[in-house]
């Protein structure tokens, strides 16, 4: 009969079935409630890890366009979130840009799509002349709407024009058309003064008889951007003083960075501009070198008269007859001549249109870290280094100050206090964290100890019934003593021939009576009870050599 060897399987399937029998009821308790928390603890990183990322689809959608969209989505079987209070929707980003084609396919969202003038292509015959007024006002304002919503940073656009019936009884009465533009503008976006303008002069280009002083433009919140009442000019006028100050302020602030290095001088700028509208015209004539005036002449006209005779010239008192004495009989001849000419004088025009914006006077107040002063350099030097670079005229009315001053370094040392507190408290979250994980290791570490501990207790050691009579004085052998003689006995038995081998023994406990050679030490690792109980029998029976028995023991105990 051959010996059954369990297979590698059925060995771990009985070792795990053994070490959970060998649990009590409170650590199967804690295993299970670890496992599940184990299981509970995969899923929700798969699920987190596996979380699919929103983005935004559309935004600052009116409620019609946001609950048409929806519907759409979950028509399509498409995630998505609302934010906002409903005006921003968000779906996967995988899906975005599909989903844009898809809901324009559909028509949506429909804030874009206002009324048009192709709502006038709708009427019939019998449509009225007061209701085609209507018709035609509602299609330019739905188009103003669209064409003000293309404007970048413009989310919704709302337009509403008023064209009064003139009065036919009155004479001269042509009442004015007005309009009035509502913007909603995208999130963190605002219109320029430039914007506003466009809005304004684009609506009265589309609105005969409509004049720009007659548009009223208003955001959201209710400011006044453009109307009457309002002086835009002046808003632009500010702008473009700031903005020339800005600019001059960080040309003067970069070069003194360069000397004096971040945060040692300090730069204001005020500047005077000019936004008057001037023209001039200058006559002159045109002058040589030596400063005649440069003519030409363009026609030139000769005479010339010759009288001969002994009568006397004509002379006398006119109206009367006279006889001058002594010019009877005289011979006279005379000649008179003249040449008269037309000149070209040279002569210049010149019209000056002065542009507004143009700079009357600045002031330039500087104030450096004396502390920062590198070696040599000056406060002249530097006077003279920022008026080059701020254009200082001093025939103009420019002034420029520069002083040396300490700085004070309170708002250096707050910050750096600031960020020491920040860095200290980023170390004890860091000390904090390894502490609470090196704790929660620990805690598993001495839980997992003591089950390991609980599982592996020491087995109780059954006490069995000898196979034969022992003989006085003889005692059973222990579980040491047993694997060591074991270890022996196997050492033993290669040595010994065939014909001595003790397995040969005809034994009535079922023990084979062939076993091959190379198969003992299997035998006896899977099977180290049976082999215990065979030496214990074999032992008994017959003596090998180098084995020592409980019986030899007390004999070689025992004196001679």
């Amino acid at each position: 009969m051959a010996l059954a060897i369990p297979s590698e399987l059925e060995r771990l399937r009985d070792g795990a079935k053994k070490l959970v029998n060998e649990f009590t009821l409170g650590q199967k308790a804690v295993v299970g409630v670890a496992f599940l928390a184990a299981i509970v603890a995969g899923i929700v990183f798969l699920h987190l890890s596996n979380q699919t990322p929103y983005t935004t689809l559309y935004t600052g959608l009116t409620a019609s366009d946001s609950s048409a969209i929806t519907q759409k989505l979950t028509s399509e079987h498409i995630p998505f979130t609302v934010a906002d209070g409903g005006t921003t929707i968000l779906v996967p980003q995988n899906d975005v840009y599909s989903q844009r084609v898809t809901l324009a396919q559909a028509g949506l969202p429909n804030q874009n799509s206002n009324v048009g003038l192709s709502i006038v292509s709708k009427e019939g015959i019998t449509t009225s002349a007061f209701q085609q007024s209507v018709d035609l006002q509602r299609g330019l304002q739905g188009e103003l709407q669209s064409t003000i919503e293309a404007i970048q940073g413009v989310s919704n656009a709302q337009v509403n024009i008023v064209i009064p019936n003139p009065n036919s009884l009155a004479l001269n009465n042509s009442p004015s058309p007005s309009a009035a533009v509502m913007v909603t503008m995208q999130p963190q976006q605002s219109l320029t003064s430039g914007q506003v303008q466009a809005i304004v002069h684009l609506v009265a280009s589309s609105v005969p008889g409509l004049q720009a002083d007659n548009v009223t433009v208003t955001d959201a919140a209710g400011h006044l951007l453009s109307g009457p009442g309002s002086n835009s000019s002046l808003t632009e006028q500010d702008q473009a003083t700031q903005l020339y100050d800005t600019a001059t302020e960080q040309a003067i602030q970069s070069l003194l960075t360069t000397t004096l290095g971040p945060n040692n001088a300090d730069v204001v700028v005020n500047a005077a501009l000019n936004f008057n509208k001037d023209s001039k015209q200058i006559h002159g004539l045109l002058q040589n070198a030596d400063g005649t005036v440069i003519s030409t002449p363009n026609q030139i006209n000769s005479q010339s008269e010759t009288f001969s005779g002994s009568s006397p010239p004509p002379g006398g008192v006119a109206g009367s007859i006279t006889t001058i004495a002594g010019s009877a009989g005289s011979n006279n001849n005379l000649v008179n001549t003249g040449n008269q000419e037309n000149l070209t004088i040279g002569q210049y025009q010149e019209q000056i249109n002065t542009a507004p914006g143009a700079l009357v006077n600045q002031s330039v107040a500087v104030v450096v870290n004396s502390k920062a002063l590198p070696k040599g350099v000056t406060v002249g030097a530097l006077q003279q280094a920022v008026a080059s670079a701020a254009n200082i005229n001093t025939a103009r009315g420019d002034i420029i100050s520069v002083q040396a001053l300490p700085f004070s370094n309170a708002s250096q040392v707050a910050q750096a206090n600031a960020q020491a507190q920040a860095n200290a408290l980023a170390r004890h979250n860091e000390i904090t964290n390894a502490l609470r994980a090196a704790g929660v290791l620990l805690v598993l570490a001495i839980i997992l100890y003591f089950m390991y501990r609980s599982a592996k207790k020491p087995e109780e050691i059954v006490e069995e019934e000898p196979f034969g009579e022992l003989e006085p004085g003889e005692d059973y052998l222990d579980e040491d003593d047993e694997f060591a003689q074991l270890e022996q006995s196997e050492e033993d038995l290669e040595m010994v021939p065939a014909s001595a081998n003790p397995f040969d023994l005809d034994l009535a406990e079922g023990i084979p009576h062939e076993l091959e050679t190379s198969s003992i030490g299997e035998f006896i690792e899977n099977q180290p009870d049976e082999v215990a109980r065979l030496l214990r029998a074999w032992m008994q029976e017959t003596k090998l050599p180098g084995v020592t028995t409980p019986s030899n023991r007390q004999s070689e105990q025992q004196p001679a």
